[in-house]
């Protein structure tokens, strides 16, 4: 409506019988009448197809249901629709494509926004994980009397009710070229105020998130404060109900922006790396030596040498090791070797040269090559 969308989806996680389908439904019906058995959008569905439905269903929520492969065809199919759901909503931005006359085709980003279900997290890298917020859920966090009774209240669209009601009040707020610029420029305002009051209690905690983090939940922060301002103004909340809705929701992000960052942590490139490094190592699975021995060094699992300070690795050696390591577990590695050494070196884990990210390392009278993967950093991570 004024073209301010959040760059964010929220996603709900839990096993069989968690009712994300149901709970998903339900907040759908706001917008029209569904149960958890004809939400609008699947997994099942194309990539292409999902994305024709997000750009047609315009200034509306939608649901994308029940991200839950059962193969490892499965699995690659749906982490591929899940990577293009994840990069649309969150840059909001169409494939650029051609017509058979080579004339560019009109780009089709999504135009509302969306809530994702599934088993479990999709495999799709740190930077398709910071485009999501994750709410996990087990059947013991829904109250089913109230949910049967919340249920009720949407059959009888009662939701559609308060829905239409909502959009027309800011419909009628924003359709002034003079209120749409205080809209907006409020938006602005509060949007980087509240990011702050975000970022500034995660510093308290001591907690280092992606930058997108705040500003996902800043998002969410305005779309709830904005529609409790409107249940407020028209006497559905007690301005004491406003008060303990608006605590709650910034305890409930904080901790959800604790426990998103620990996600985002364990899908960056080179904690992965350093992670299966350590079970390859643990499990004698690979051969280190000393550098002092290295004439008596070799073997198919060998991949480098130590000493006190470094672990000296053969990086198509030590690269090839962890991807197969993944690749026996069934978890996406796809880092490339040249990308895997730029994360490792701009996340300060190995010594870099002026020449790269590699460094020389003298063995009697040869001179190679190695990553330089400092120990302290290294055992900092496993730890």
């Amino acid at each position: 409506m004024v073209n301010c969308e959040p760059k964010v989806i929220l996603f709900l996680i839990g096993k069989t019988g968690a009712r994300k389908s149901t709970l998903a439904s339900l907040i759908l019906s706001f917008f029209g009448d569904f149960t958890n058995t004809d939400l609008p959008i699947s997994f099942r569905d194309t990539a292409n197809s999902i994305i024709e439905q997000t750009f047609i269903l315009k200034d509306v929520l939608t649901v994308i249901d029940d991200y839950h492969p059962s193969t490892k065809a499965d699995e690659q199919s749906m982490n591929k629709t899940a990577q293009v759901i994840m990069r649309s909503y969150g840059d909001r931005i169409g494939r650029n494509k051609l017509n058979c006359d080579s004339t560019l085709k009109i780009s089709k980003p999504p135009r509302g926004n969306a809530i994702l279900t599934g088993e479990s997290a999709p495999d799709i890298s740190e930077s398709g994980t910071v485009r999501y917020i994750v709410v996990e859920l087990s059947k013991d966090n829904i109250n089913v009397e109230k949910l049967t009774e919340l249920q009720e209240f949407a059959r009888n669209g009662c939701f559609k009710s308060i829905m239409s009601l909502y959009i027309r009040n800011i419909y009628l707020y924003v359709n002034e070229d003079y209120t749409r610029k205080l809209f907006l420029e409020k938006l602005r305002t509060h949007f980087i105020e509240y990011r702050a009051i975000i970022q500034n209690k995660l510093d308290d905690n001591a907690v280092t998130v992606h930058p997108r983090i705040p500003e996902s939940l800043t998002w969410l922060w305005l779309g709830f404060e904005n529609f409790i301002n409107f249940l407020l103004n028209n006497k559905i909340i007690s301005q004491r109900d406003y008060d303990d809705l608006l605590s709650e929701f910034l305890e409930i992000a904080i901790d959800l922006a604790i426990s998103q960052s620990k996600a985002i942590i364990e899908d960056n490139p080179s904690i992965k790396f350093l992670m299966k490094l350590n079970s390859l190592l643990e499990s004698k699975s690979v051969i280190i030596e000393n550098k002092s021995n290295y004439q008596f060094a070799g073997g198919n699992n060998f991949i480098g040498y130590e000493d006190d300070m470094y672990y000296y690795l053969i990086p198509d050696m030590a690269h090839k090791a962890v991807k197969r390591l993944c690749n026996e577990q069934d978890e996406l590695f796809a880092v490339s070797k040249k990308t895997l050494l730029k994360h490792l070196a701009d996340d300060g884990y190995i010594e870099i040269s002026s020449n790269g990210n590699t460094k020389e390392l003298r063995l009697g009278n040869q001179v190679k090559r190695f990553i330089w993967l400092k120990k302290e950093k290294f055992n900092n991570v496993i730890q």
